[in-house]
């Protein structure tokens, strides 16, 4: 749960809000190579996942 918070606090050194880095931190510990999310501004550049809308996810 430490390793939890310190990441997501670490991300919002980086300019993220709370709610994002959450979630994002969340995205990465799932082990996933991409990451579908409608709102992929606030995500793109910010980890190594491959950030998608849904559609572009459908269209790959």
């Amino acid at each position: 749960m430490e390793a939890l918070f310190e990441n997501t606090f670490q991300k919002i050194k980086l300019k993220m809000n709370f709610l994002d880095a959450m979630i994002l931190n969340v995205a990465e510990e799932s082990q996933s190579s991409k990451f579908i999310i409608w709102n992929t501004k606030h995500f793109r550049d910010r980890t190594y996942l491959r950030v998608q809308t849904p559609k572009e996810f459908l269209e790959d």
